[in-house]
């Protein structure tokens, strides 16, 4: 017995040195960092082209250094004999020289509960993606899961200042701490950059009934009537509404067009209680059951139950039951693959202050990894010109870098991409008409607002409390007054639990209050606001465009 025993044992640490042994940092004689990402074809391009980028600095490394120490050296020696005479340097010539490494896709914990547990538990993937707008990057920072990389940046290039303005809070987090002083940590790099409430325009379905496409800004009052007419052509009388004037619209861009935001100008409270809340609750109300110009929950249901006849949104809009859509640039991924549609851009409805969401996926370290030697490289690579032109061409959203958008070399590549001529238009003067991406860098970059995360309540909680209260509405369920009573009383009174549970909170709060009196008395004298003291990023936008605050010398945090 005890022969078979043995017989066992042998077998089971040979297989487990086989597995062992084609693990991918063993068929490699550099080492393996890993990415929690999602696996797919847009991704795994990106990483070829990330390790030809990485080959070729290391080679322009490997010569300079070389040339630096005396040494005659053909540039365009294979990468084989340039690695060997590195062996002639010695380690001070080296430290320079970027390390030679591969990154591997870890898609199998691309979720955010396996980051978590992952990341607490001491294992998690070197990098990982992370999105702002969910208040994500703030809580894994929190939890102790991510590395501030500020002195990495701005030693290998890849500064939150590299970024759009409206994102750069969301990257370089203000950090409240408890002594009352604010500090600033950054903690990775878009990967891409998304304004996902923009409104796609099917030009032909509107043209379809004598329709001229809407494009640019408009307000809340142009398009109602542009609502109403379009669904008063596309629905004949007596039939099943089928033809909608938009799938959705967005009730954060409606209240914050009139000047409110979820919380006030410190985030210590939230502010829906307000009557215009209420007056965006009931317009979207009134859109959908009145003017009949957004569907019901229903009638999106209804249209997804007709299987292959309607399909998904983007079929639905491709085929005219929606004349727009609301959504990203990252559309162009599947509307590329369609036959050609004359499609225009517009921006959500506004009351006078025109507004657009803004997010990011953002690559960042994880603390507990032991390549961060390493990892920095790849965060490098994401303000890199070959990465960010990887985004322009696949219109994977928005490239994070915005010299890629607008910067006067790029520009026109941009906004007017070869092959995809049914995406723009000039007039015989060279003039632009429309340009698709470029509707969606202009926004990015002159209109758009991150998300106001308050330091005493998750974004995600937010997220669901208000979801879930603006969806009754919409269902017929409450009021538009019980749901801003609802929402404002469960965020205030979690935000009130949070700092009763976590000391070092109160003490963030009464300096945060004092900021708030300070700035309601100015507003009640008349006087001008320091923006330091505005700590929403909604508010300081808005009180320098409304000339209550004087606008900072630069776009730097304080």
């Amino acid at each position: 017995m005890k022969y078979i025993f043995l017989a066992i044992a042998v077998i089971l640490i040979g297989a487990s040195l086989g597995t062992y042994m084609t693990m991918p940092q063993m068929q490699h004689d550099y080492p393996v960092v890993y990415w929690v990402t999602d696996n797919n074809a847009t991704r795994r391009a990106q990483l070829r082209v990330f390790h030809d980028w990485l080959d070729g600095k290391r080679q322009q490394q490997i010569v300079e250094a070389l040339d630096e120490a005396g040494m005659e050296v053909n540039p365009d020696l294979p990468e084989d004999e340039l690695e060997q005479m590195l062996d002639d340097l010695t380690p001070q010539q080296r430290q320079d020289i970027w390390p030679n490494f591969r990154v591997l896709i870890d898609a199998a914990s691309h979720d955010r509960d396996k980051h978590v547990i992952q990341g607490v538990s001491g294992v998690a993937g070197d990098l990982m993606d992370v999105f702002t707008s969910t208040g994500d990057l703030a809580y894994y920072r929190e939890i102790g899961m991510l590395a501030d990389v500020t002195e990495q940046a701005e030693e290998l290039g890849f500064s939150y200042a590299q970024t759009y303005e409206a994102i750069q809070p969301e990257i370089n987090l203000r950090i409240f701490e408890p002594d009352g002083s604010i500090s600033h940590q950054q903690l990775g790099f878009p990967a891409n950059v998304t304004v996902n409430n923009l409104l796609w325009v099917n030009a032909d379905t509107f043209r379809a009934y004598g329709l001229e496409p809407p494009s640019g800004d408009w307000t809340i009052e142009e398009f109602e009537e542009k609502g109403r007419k379009f669904v008063e052509a596309a629905n004949p009388p007596g039939r099943r509404r089928a033809f909608f004037f938009a799938d959705d619209v967005q009730v954060k861009s409606l209240y914050r067009s009139m000047g409110l935001d979820t919380f006030n100008e410190t985030m210590t409270r939230c502010t829906l209680d307000d009557e215009r809340y209420l007056d965006a609750l009931r317009l979207k109300h009134k859109w959908i059951h009145e003017d009949r110009i957004l569907p019901t929950a229903g009638e999106r249901q209804g249209f997804e139950a007709e299987g292959s006849h309607f399909g998904e949104a983007l079929t639905l809009f491709r085929q005219g039951n929606y004349a727009m859509i609301i959504g990203g640039r990252y559309f162009l991924v599947q509307f590329r693959e369609w036959e050609p549609i004359d499609m225009r851009i517009a921006e959500p409805p506004h009351a006078g202050f025109r507004n657009a969401s803004i997010g990011a996926r953002v690559v960042a370290t994880y603390s507990g990894g032991d390549r961060r030697d390493l990892t920095g490289h790849l965060v490098a690579f994401m303000a890199s010109e070959a990465y960010n032109r990887t985004v322009v061409d696949d219109g994977d959203a928005l490239p994070g870098n915005p010299e890629f958008v607008s910067g006067e070399e790029h520009r026109e590549g941009f906004r007017y991409p070869e092959g995809y001529s049914h995406e723009w238009e000039k007039d015989d003067d060279g003039e632009e008409v429309f340009s698709v991406s470029g509707a969606f860098g202009d926004a990015a970059e002159n209109i758009a607002i991150g998300v106001a995360h308050s330091p005493f309540i998750n974004q995600r909680r937010v997220d669901s409390i208000i979801n879930r209260h603006e969806t009754r509405v919409m269902n017929n369920e409450i009021t538009a007054e019980e749901a801003a009573e609802r929402v404002t009383t469960e965020i205030n009174r979690e935000m009130e639990r949070s700092r009763r549970e976590i000391p070092h909170l109160r003490e963030i709060y009464r300096n945060l209050r004092e900021d708030q009196e300070e700035i309601e008395r100015l507003r009640e004298a008349g006087e001008p606001v320091p923006v330091e003291l505005l700590h929403n990023p909604f508010h300081r936008r808005y009180y320098i465009e409304q000339g209550w605050a004087e606008e900072p010398a630069d776009s730097e945090q304080e």
